[in-house]
């Protein structure tokens, strides 16, 4: 809220040290960075401390396992069937990967990066849209690999009794 006419960074630090939060500037641990939406500036310098701190502590995400992955949205194209959007949380998607998403399940025959370019695997922190999945996932689904598709129909007919069964309690206990 720099772009306020009565902000006061220095008022803010003095709040905030009232919850144990104390600036570097003052002897603390807490970066601050003054960022402005309105006017564009800070951005550079949050971007650039973000990545020194993730540096300093060795931050890393686990590369070498299978991916686990949040969607983002889900639609249904025409020609193209359900396509779904996801980030990539850990691990390592690759095309041809046999996934999971809520009620539905897939191969992965297709990932697209953000800048619509075809790509055979996405790292952590990867926005990719995925073609293959029989049925649209809900946003905010986990979608996870796992070893084959006989394993996701699996896990999706488990999860869908479950919600059969659930279901039935509560029509029951109405």
């Amino acid at each position: 809220k720099m772009d306020k006419p009565d902000a006061k960074a220095d008022r803010v630090k003095q709040e905030l040290m009232q919850y144990g939060i104390t600036p570097e500037e003052w002897g603390g641990d807490t970066q601050f960075v003054e960022v402005s939406a309105l006017k564009g500036t800070g951005a550079d310098k949050l971007l650039e401390s973000i990545l020194v701190l993730a540096e300093v502590m060795d931050l890393r995400s686990a590369t070498k396992t299978r991916a686990e992955c949040v969607v983002i949205e889900a639609k249904l194209e025409v020609g193209r069937g359900p396509v779904c959007t996801v980030i990539v949380k850990t691990g390592t998607l690759k095309k041809g990967d046999s996934i999971v998403s809520g009620f539905t399940s897939g191969r992965a025959r297709s990932l697209m990066g953000h800048t619509g370019k075809m790509l055979d695997f996405a790292l952590p922190s990867t926005p990719v849209q995925i073609l293959g999945l029989e049925t649209c996932p809900s946003p905010g689904d986990d979608l996870i690999v796992v070893d084959s598709e006989r394993e996701a129909k699996k896990i999706v007919q488990n999860r869908l009794d479950e919600k059969v069964a659930s279901d039935l309690l509560t029509v029951r206990s109405a």
